[in-house]
């Protein structure tokens, strides 16, 4: 059996920061977005971890990751 590992990701979405920039709001989500977030993502691996991430927080929309890294089990 595989054990789930935790991923961080670090990401923010440029539209918003975009929008921000001309002193605008984006239409959907909240001007925080332009600031970096950090979300933890259960996963078996990387690249697991990172499709997960996609989904939820597509590139398309914006979203762009700054970095990823493996939480160590405790």
């Amino acid at each position: 059996m595989f054990k789930r590992k935790k991923f961080e990701f670090a990401i923010f979405n440029e539209h918003v920061r975009a929008a921000v920039a001309r002193g605008e709001q984006h239409k959907i989500y909240k001007d925080d977005w332009q600031n970096q977030h950090f979300i933890e993502i259960d996963a078996m691996n990387e690249k697991d971890a990172t499709a997960r991430i996609r989904s939820r927080y597509p590139q398309e929309q914006g979203f762009v990751i700054l970095a990823c890294k493996e939480i160590p089990s405790e």
